[in-house]
């Protein structure tokens, strides 16, 4: 779209350079100086936002003179809605084979469309309205959109997220340190060396949950306790050889720790792991 603004100069300065200014809806879209008695604004391609009232000004370098057009208004008619992104399935799991489809409404089928994920091209000008991802992983995971181009005018979808929840495997647990004894400071730790973040830990012993922990980032959950309960048994030696049971009411028993990996908000996968812990002694001389 070329709008074009004439004048007539004076011949007596036919040499003055002209400032010409367009507008659009009040708005300066272009201000230029011509030695000419015209100058051109153009739009290219043209937007259904480049519709509106246009009026062009005159003025000479020293503002003394100025003069406004008539104003006229421009509407500009879509050739054709943008494109929609659409995906299936649309809970992605991993190992899925996932297909994400260019929807629009042009009857013509073959048009060139390009594919994007995280604004790199996968798929480039294919009249395929489908791009397939075989066996999504976690790599897949991204923000895709597609470009559709008809009549020299390309349109792009909005962006949609693309996320491929991974299942979590089997935790490790770890105690750290690993021999305690009464009113020690110790640290649980736990970790699953695969999933899709956040993934949230739960830590039990027997069916006592004793603590909650998210992780966003690869990396173990930790727990810090402290060891407040002992029993004792056995007999009193001059060496002062003390049999302890860890924590009666934490270590006596085995010490479970369950992860909930949420795919969603009302679906989990959970792997369960196990320490045992058995009595441990300490010396003191």
């Amino acid at each position: 779209m070329t709008l074009r603004c004439d004048t007539r100069r004076n011949p007596l300065r036919e040499d003055t350079e002209l400032q010409f200014i367009f507008y659009r809806n009040g708005q300066i879209v272009q201000n230029i100086s011509s030695s000419t008695s015209s100058s051109t604004y153009t739009v290219q391609p043209a937007q259904l936002e480049d519709s509106g009232n246009y009026t062009c000004e005159v003025r000479t370098p020293s503002d003394t003179v100025m003069k406004m057009s008539d104003t006229s208004y421009i509407s500009i008619t879509e050739l054709f809605s943008k494109p929609e992104l659409q995906i299936d399935p649309e809970m992605v799991q991993e190992g899925d084979n996932v297909t994400i489809k260019c929807g629009h409404t042009l009857s013509y089928k073959y048009n060139p469309i390009t594919f994007y994920k995280d604004s790199q091209v996968v798929q480039y000008e294919d009249s395929n309205d489908e791009y397939v991802i075989p066996s999504a992983s976690e790599d897949d995971t991204g923000n895709y959109k597609c470009s559709l181009l008809y009549g020299g005018i390309y349109k792009n979808s909005s962006e949609i997220k693309v996320l491929v929840h991974a299942a979590v495997n089997k935790p490790h647990l770890m105690l750290s340190p690993n021999k305690v004894v009464m009113g020690d400071d110790i640290v649980l730790r736990c970790e699953s060396t695969k999933g899709s973040l956040p993934i949230y830990y739960q830590f039990y012993h027997s069916h006592t949950l004793l603590g909650n922990v998210t992780i966003h980032q690869k990396e173990a959950a930790e727990l810090p306790m402290t060891i407040t309960s002992v029993t004792m048994d056995g007999n009193h030696r001059l060496e002062n050889h003390i049999r302890l049971a860890l924590s009666a009411a934490i270590f006596l028993a085995t010490l479970s720790i369950l992860i909930y990996h949420f795919k969603t908000e009302n679906s989990k996968i959970g792997q369960r792991c196990h320490i045992g812990l058995e009595e441990s002694s300490k010396a003191w001389t």
